[in-house]
């Protein structure tokens, strides 16, 4: 980075004199030491994380080595940020008159002790100590402060806490270091310091954050060493708070590097004129950048100039293009460049270089020049006049009378009306017999003056706006300004159901707020949204868009002359205006609007289910103009009835319905509240209870409901449908009982909900083929390949997952054989049998069933007419047959 940061941590000593005399003066006992002096630490700066020997040596005095006092000591104390975990004593000296000197590190209490025995001295001895203390690790950045407590008697404790100069550590490594809890750092920065917050793991250990608030609130960050984190996304960093444990307080505030504002003021000082996006006079020597931004503590700015065709023209203008604070300033020598267009960029200077901000200055010649920020504007809006000149010079900007509206005075209230009063400003004036309005202009240190010029008073058309020395002067610059009518539009409307909600939108330029009417009678009256008046805010796009209630005003269908004024005196009103009011608004515009009466429709996906319980159906229609929630009643066979509310979603409507375990028709009738919005029958909260006793019968149940909602002067809508439920069942309708051995197309019904799998089964004589098909409308179809199968009668089954159904098939290649195009078999052709998993069968005999004619016999024809009772017209053989068929199907049934 190009700023300097010092990176440390504190450790600060403080001297404590235990015993204390008259004046301050220590008061010893027997053999103890008055004082303290000479302490010094070396080195006095060391690296975080190293291993370093620390020298201590210090002098004692006032001891007493006379009275041979034995273990008496100085004990070193440090703070947890040195590290003694490592370390051992050497070099232990105390001297004169002591002997038996020795050194001892206590990890735990973090203090490193010196011992030593009286010799024959004297009674008032100083004693040089002197001890190094060899890999110390200082753990965090910083002074850390250490301090010694003497005990010279041995006896008593310590007589003297004494300061000693404190040990500084610092990492190289780092960028910065940060110490007040919740540091502030900013996203992106690298190499922050951190081990001095609150919590945080020391130097050279990985540490886990945890985001507390803003966006990083319920995130984790993470950083491999704490004398180093960087502040990144790859890391886990978003803006936020975040705490050094899950529950802990937050500890750093991670925030988005922002340059907030940069200047450029003509001169070499920064000063209120900012010509930012402007220009200056070519003649100009000198330009100074200033910038405001929220990152100072991390890092300096970098000011970057580049020309037109985007080369770097910085190192022509400054030597130095550094701001190293909020507020500071970087001047620019420019009295070189040529006339053009530069970008004046302002970043971060290392890390933060993505937080930055560009402006622009242009450099003209010096003639004097008019200029306008737009030449061409819808009535209402305004366009800067920029005068350009030498500092000081006073200018008349005057526009011809005849460019403002019919019948329009000229005076000084139309003058001002024209332009803005603003600081560059002298007088703002008019002159009838020379037909202009005008403003007198001083142009600034910088030669500069803007003026804001009102279109409002002017008509469409094109305005002369001149530059001159004086009133009646020559003039020395013009520009003309394109003046069009402020126009709102509104665009096609489509038909809409009454009831039904229609988007209204267009454009207003220069508006800013939009009412809608609509003609009704002979008068305009205003339309509302679902919550209000339909008044809308144009957009900064020009745009507006409402959403129109229709069924309130436009609730009658027809067509209708939708009109939308701008900024209309009538905001908030909601009396009607007559035809004469409405023409006095300046701003409006109008599109056709045809109502319709709503509708309401009802349809089943299926008309036949079966009675389990577990089958469905889909309720849908359609409920244009309706209300959003419809109410949905089920009639029962026994007349039985509940309700359910359906939700309407854009003119449309769909529900799942089971649970139907009862055979017999069900009925379903759906309603909607009408154009008006309002049911006829329990507007708030309806129930089945409030219309039916539970007695009635069907017919007149769902009777019932109609006339709860329908009537003279109620325009309800109403729709019914029915669905009959009936018992589980699967036939096969084709082929008949012989086909020939190619593709067979075996179709069938079943009472299974739609998609439901039916699988075909050929069976026989070690042969078996399969066929798949699905229930659609309560028919399925499938196919079966029998192009392979020898010829004989086989056993073609169907079965779902709840029923079976299966007979006798004879696959031949005489005559009268069916292929895919099958015939439907004859009762006298086929053998069923029908099965309900886990259901007992009800079944029941249903007349005379026709003998199956013997293999090799022609269709139509029997062998014998020999007939048994209860068997028709039929054969013996033929019932015969019958009896065997049962149990062969008995026996598969046994065997499955």
């Amino acid at each position: 980075m190009t700023r300097s940061h010092s990176s440390v941590v504190a450790i600060v000593f403080v001297l404590v004199v235990a015993t204390v005399g008259a004046a301050g003066v220590p008061a010893p006992v027997s053999a103890a030491a008055t004082g303290v002096s000479a302490t010094a630490v070396t080195p006095s700066t060391v690296t975080v994380g190293d291993a370093t020997t620390l020298s201590f040596s210090a002098t004692v005095e006032g001891v007493d080595t006379s009275d041979g006092t034995s273990g008496a000591s100085v004990t070193l104390s440090f703070p947890d940020t040195v590290d003694l975990g490592g370390a051992t004593v050497t070099n232990v000296v105390v001297g004169p008159n002591a002997t038996s000197a020795a050194g001892t590190v206590d990890t735990d209490a973090g203090t490193v002790t010196v011992t030593w025995d009286d010799d024959t001295g004297v009674s008032d001895e100083r004693l040089s100590l002197q001890v190094d203390v060899v890999d110390a690790v200082v753990t965090r950045t910083g002074e850390s402060a250490l301090s010694v407590d003497v005990d010279a008697d041995a006896a008593s404790g310590a007589e003297l806490t004494v300061a000693v100069d404190p040990v500084t550590a610092v990492a190289p490594n780092s960028d910065r270091s940060v110490s007040e809890t919740p540091a502030t750092v900013y996203l992106g920065e690298q190499d922050v310091d951190v081990t001095r917050l609150d919590g945080v793991a020391p130097g050279g250990s990985s540490q886990q954050f945890y985001g507390a608030n803003g966006n990083a609130e319920g995130t984790t960050a993470r950083t491999a060493d704490t004398l180093a984190v960087d502040v990144t996304a790859a890391n886990g960093f978003v803006t936020g708070g975040y705490a050094s444990s899950p529950a802990g307080d937050t500890v750093l505030s991670v925030v988005n590097p922002r340059v907030t504002d940069v200047a450029l003021s003509p001169g070499a000082t920064s000063s209120s004129v900012d010509v930012a996006d402007g220009s200056i006079p070519r003649d100009t020597t000198q330009l100074t950048v200033s910038a405001d931004y929220n990152f100072a503590a991390a890092e300096n700015l970098t000011v970057t100039v580049e020309d037109e065709d985007g080369l770097d023209v910085t190192p022509q203008l400054t030597d130095a293009p550094t701001i190293t604070t909020t507020g500071g300033s970087v001047t620019l020598d420019v009295s070189r460049l040529d006339a053009g267009s530069y970008n004046v960029t302002v970043e971060g200077a290392d890390d933060l270089d993505n937080a930055s901000r560009t402006v622009s200055v242009r450099l003209r010649d010096a003639e004097k020049v008019l200029s306008l920020s737009k030449t061409r504007v819808t009535r209402g809006e305004s366009s800067i006049v920029s005068i350009a000149g030498a500092p000081g010079d006073v200018r008349y900007v005057r526009v011809d009378a005849e460019a403002l509206r019919e019948e329009t005075v000229v005076n000084t209230p139309t003058a001002r009306a024209v332009f803005d009063d603003t600081e560059a400003i002298q007088t703002i004036g008019a002159d009838a017999d020379a037909g202009v309005v005008y403003a007198v202009v001083t142009l600034d240190d910088d030669g500069l003056a803007d003026v804001r010029l009102q279109t409002e008073p002017f008509a469409v058309g094109s305005v002369d706006v001149e530059l001159t020395t004086g009133l009646d002067g020559p003039v020395e610059d013009d520009a003309t300004l394109e003046v069009t009518d402020r126009a709102l539009t509104v665009d096609a409307l489509p038909t809409t159901a009454v009831g039904e909600s229609v988007t209204v939108s267009g454009t207003a330029a220069e508006s800013d707020r939009v009412k809608l009417y609509a003609a009704v009678g002979g008068s305009y009256r205003p339309l509302y949204e679902t919550d209000g008046l339909a008044e809308v805010d144009v957009d900064s796009d020009g745009t507006w868009e409402v959403d129109v209630d229709t069924s309130r005003v436009v609730d009658i269908p027809g067509a209708y002359r939708v009109v939308a004024v701008g900024d209309a005196d009538t905001m908030g009103s909601t009396a009607s205006v007559d035809s004469e009011t409405l023409r006095g608004f300046d701003v409006r515009g109008s599109a056709s609007l045809t109502t319709v009466e709503g509708g309401l429709s009802l349809d089943s996906s299926r008309d036949t289910i079966a009675a389990t319980g577990t089958d469905e159906f889909t309720l849908s229609g359609t409920a244009a103009g309706q209300s959003d929630r419809l109410r949905l009643y089920h009639v029962g066979p026994r007349g039985e009835a509940d309700l359910t509310l359906v939700d309407e979603r854009d003119g449309a409507f769909e529900t799942e319905v089971s649970g139907v375990d009862t055979r017999g028709t069900h009925t379903y009738v759906v309603v909607g509240a009408g154009r008006d919005g309002q049911y006829a029958h329990a507007p708030d909260e309806p129930t089945v209870d409030a219309l039916l006793s539970g007695r009635e019968t069907p017919t007149a149940a769902v009777e019932i409901i109609r006339d709860a909602y329908t009537g003279a002067g109620v325009d309800d809508r109403v729709a019914v449908v029915a669905v009959q439920a009936v018992d589980e069942g699967l036939t096969i309708s084709t082929p008949g009982a012989q086909v020939a051995p190619t593709a067979v197309a075996v179709t069938g019904q079943s009472t299974n909900e739609d998609g439901s799998t039916v699988v075909v089964e050929l069976s026989g004589a070690n042969v078996t083929r399969f066929a798949e098909a699905s229930v659609t409308n309560g028919t399925w179809n499938a196919t079966l390949d029998l192009s392979d199968v020898p010829t004989g009668t086989y056993q073609l089954s169907a079965e779902t997952a709840t029923v079976r159904e299966s007979r006798r098939l004879t696959v031949t290649t005489t005559g009268g054989a069916s292929s895919t195009s099958g015939s439907t078999a004859t009762p006298s052709e086929e053998v069923a049998e029908t099965t309900a998993t886990d259901t007992p069968s009800d079944a029941q005999p249903t007349g005379t069933t026709e003998p199956v004619e013997p293999t090799g016999t022609a269709g139509g024809q029997s062998t014998t007419d020999t007939q048994l009772p209860g068997f028709g017209g039929g054969s013996v053989l033929g019932a015969l047959t019958l009896v065997i068929a049962a149990l062969v199907a008995l026996t598969r049934r046994a065997t499955e």
